[in-house]
């Protein structure tokens, strides 16, 4: 019977767990404008809902991104998600009596019309998202709220989330969610070479046929693992294992590691930069943030990532370097952005 208990446990703190990291929008309580829907399916799983409280594999709607649920009253969520083999099935009630008590055409009604009611707003930098400063605001439902202001992001954040936000006048509250398109600009070029690493000190040679040098070491056709200093740089040969003079050789000058420079910048974003041989770009693997809606894809020289005022965001970003498009390694720095205001003594 303890074994029954503890195994019981187990499945609901599992649940719990994946219900905090499935759903980004919505949440339960009472909002005065329709919810959007939007789940976190970066892992691959197929979702689907009904707004009914009925199975929704049954009689449910597949997910395939974003979408504003056209409901108001008490509505019964389900949510089931399939991944391979496992299934979480998750229930949010929330109630929405919808409104907007502004009169038209004040900046309180325009708001709420064009930026609240979308359900999903969009945020460009050439378009600052402005709360009016008659509302109060906060991110993430933690409602530690702020006075309504002008939302701005470092022009060269790269960071692409949805962040939820609830506003406030006070009576009523409204959450909508905010999407953050990232400014990528990398390139993506990356070559194919026959030889592949696997850690910062160790490669193997993977060509067919070929035989291969290090620096001015003997020619070989092993396939083995080999271990190098990655202190100074290495220059990589091959050709054709038919050797003949006059075969061509090809090579490739494999850099000294590099190192990641981290630093704040004036408006608090944080600033990922490489210290090392020119030829390297990284391509940020993991930002360490939640609810990201794809990987962020593009080669890099410096990547810096940003919130709005009011919001905190910390983590473990991990990159991948790359040297002429030739994979090299990777990389994790962790780093925080922390924008909220103190909390009251």
């Amino acid at each position: 019977m303890k074994k029954k208990l503890v195994f019981t446990f187990f499945i609901f703190s599992f649940s719990v767990f994946c219900f905090a990291q499935r759903v980004i929008s919505p949440v339960a309580g009472n909002f005065c404008n329709k919810q959007p829907l939007v789940l976190d399916v970066s892992d691959g799983a197929e979702c689907f809902y009904s707004l009914s409280g009925t199975d929704p594999l049954a009689s449910g709607f597949a997910y395939d991104g974003p979408v504003l649920i056209d409901a108001s009253g008490r509505i019964n969520l389900k949510i089931t998600a399939i991944r391979g083999d496992l299934k979480e099935e998750i229930e949010i009630n929330y109630n929405v009596q919808e409104q907007n008590p502004f009169e038209e055409p004040s900046e309180n009604f325009s708001f709420i019309k064009n930026c609240v009611n979308s359900g999903v707003y969009s945020y460009e930098n050439e378009k600052p998202l402005e709360i009016p400063s008659s509302f109060t605001y906060c991110f993430d439902d933690d409602r530690i709220f702020l006075k309504g202001q002008k939302l701005v992001l470092d022009t060269e954040n790269c960071l692409s989330r949805y962040l939820p936000c609830l506003v406030s006048d006070g009576k009523n509250e409204w959450r909508f969610v905010i999407f953050i398109s990232g400014n990528q600009i990398g390139t993506l070029s990356k070559y194919s070479i026959p030889f592949e690493f696997k850690d910062w000190n160790s490669f193997f040679f993977t060509g067919e046929k070929l035989i291969w040098q290090l620096d001015d070491g003997d020619w070989s056709a092993s396939k083995l693992p080999v271990n190098i200093d990655r202190s100074a740089k290495h220059t990589l040969r091959w050709q054709s294992v038919a050797f003949e003079v006059g075969n061509p050789v090809q090579s490739f000058v494999i850099p000294a590691e590099p190192e990641i420079i981290v630093n704040e910048k004036i408006d608090s974003a944080v600033n990922f930069s490489i210290d090392g041989d020119l030829r390297y770009r990284m391509e940020i693997v993991s930002t360490g943030v939640k609810n990201q809606p794809e990987k962020i894809n593009g080669l890099f020289t410096s990547a810096t990532f940003d919130t709005f005022e009011g919001d905190s965001i910390s983590g473990t970003a991990v990159f991948a370097f790359y040297a002429d498009g030739v994979f090299l390694g990777t990389k994790e720095k962790e780093f925080a952005i922390d924008k909220k205001p103190p909390l009251s003594p």
